[in-house]
């Protein structure tokens, strides 16, 4: 379902007039543009699994009754066990000396060639039905995933909920999350359940088997044979493939470079719809490209009481050119897109992936379809402009984040010697935690 929330907002975004971050941030706030997509609205399913459904008869009718010729064939078998005998037949026996043997002064056939029938299911329209169930099994694998996809569990809530407790989950979660399941989801799975359950009945019958060891179907458009167009159900069959020829070309838009500019796209304009949630100010707008599988992005840039804050974005990834107000202290803070499991990580600071992916402080998986992980981008930023106000003349001499007294400055900014924090002071009571880690560490007092 994710990747269908993802198609979803590409079509949104080709649709949408305006290619400004100021234009997507004013259509938002307008209720005309969305970041999140929590149920499949791209395709109509339902209609698609009706049509399926409709067509099921049909084709459980030629597993069942398949359209066979009768082929013959000359093998030897026992003399005695010939009731009939074809003018071929008798020539092949006598013309081969081995079948025959001598009793007594006569010479008499031991063995005789007679015809035999053979059902021959190799045919075009055979292997074509064939193709058809393995089609459809994976044609229905994707809206049986976004179906199922459309009902939200606790275990959807958080995206790494294996490496958290249930206190932090239950203090993470959002209780709403069970209102974006969708009731026609579940109807619609249902119904993709009993088909696959249907297909993989018919996987397990003679016919199928049978079908199985012979030269695969690979025409993409059948041939309209005689039988395809003039028997019932194999025309049922043809209407149903041509069906999903033009399903397919609606289904799956976004290949592999569309997916990955429609993902950074997404990212970088909710990171956009984020700073200003943070109290950023758009301060220069700035213009995206997002055409023939491409997006970029320059210059759009932020502002707040603290922090000047310029974005740059692409297909890969996306970095910040930091300056702070307070200290004139300039810094790059650069993001990574993961599209795909196989994609390198890259040389930055964060990653931000589509995929699934490791739990650490440094990595995020964002996805349309859920708006807890667009609540988490937000937080990742904050954390970036993590401002916090203290009690004064205290952690000048420990640390603000593990309590160690091995702090030391270094033109105007605190390192701690045991965790590897960093931090300024903007004044005596506010303070920039600026490097710090969570993950995986070790506390040990002092």
């Amino acid at each position: 379902m994710t990747l269908s929330a993802l198609e979803s907002f590409h079509e949104q975004l080709e649709k949408n007039e305006s290619r400004s971050v100021s234009g997507i941030l004013e259509a938002e706030s307008a209720g005309k543009f969305k970041f999140c997509f929590p149920v499949p609205a791209k395709q109509d399913y339902s209609s698609i699994i009706d049509k399926i459904t409709a067509s099921m008869g049909s084709l459980i009718n030629v597993v069942m009754s398949p359209y066979i010729i009768l082929k013959g064939e000359y093998d030897t078998i026992r003399a005695e066990k010939v009731t009939a005998m074809t003018p071929e037949g008798v020539k092949r026996t006598v013309a081969d000396s081995r079948l025959w043997k001598r009793k007594g002064k006569t010479m008499r056939p031991e063995f005789a060639y007679a015809k035999t029938q053979e059902d021959e299911y190799n045919t075009y329209e055979n292997r074509f039905v064939k193709a058809l169930i393995d089609r459809l099994m994976i044609f229905l694998a994707k809206p049986m995933t976004e179906m199922r996809g459309g009902v939200k569990s606790l275990y959807e809530a958080h995206a790494n909920v294996g490496k958290i407790n249930k206190i932090d989950l239950l203090r993470l979660l959002d209780p709403d999350i069970f209102k974006e399941s969708d009731e026609r989801c579940f109807v619609d799975f249902k119904k993709i359940f009993y088909l696959k359950a249907k297909l993989t009945q018919l996987k397990s019958s003679g016919f199928y088997k049978i079908m199985n060891r012979l030269p695969p179907f690979t025409d993409r458009e059948p041939e309209p044979t005689n039988l395809l167009v003039h028997n019932a159900d194999y025309f049922a069959c043809l209407k149903l493939w041509l069906f999903l020829n033009e399903k397919d070309v609606k289904m799956g838009e976004l290949k592999d470079e569309g997916l990955r500019a429609a993902y950074s796209a997404f990212v970088f304009l909710y990171t956009a719809k984020s700073l200003t949630k943070l109290g950023f100010a758009l301060k220069k707008d700035s213009d995206f490209r997002y055409a023939y599988n491409e997006f970029s992005e320059r210059g759009a840039t932020f502002e707040n009481e603290y922090f000047i804050v310029k974005v740059d974005a692409s297909e890969k990834k996306m970095s910040f050119a930091l300056t702070c107000k307070v200290t004139n202290e300039k810094k790059t803070i650069s993001f990574g897109f993961m599209v795909f499991l196989d994609d390198p990580a890259p040389d930055t600071q964060y990653v931000v992936s589509f995929a699934p992916t490791s739990y650490s402080d440094e990595t995020l998986r964002v996805q349309p379809d859920s708006s807890s992980s667009l609540r988490d981008l937000e937080t990742l930023l904050r954390s970036i402009f993590f401002i916090v106000k203290v009690e004064p003349n205290v952690y000048d001499k420990l640390c603000l984040v593990c309590g160690s007294n091995a702090v030391e400055e270094k033109k105007g900014e605190m390192h701690c010697l045991d965790c590897g924090s960093e931090y300024s002071f903007f004044d005596k009571e506010t303070v920039w935690l600026k490097k710090f880690r969570v993950h995986n560490i070790h506390i040990e007092r002092k």
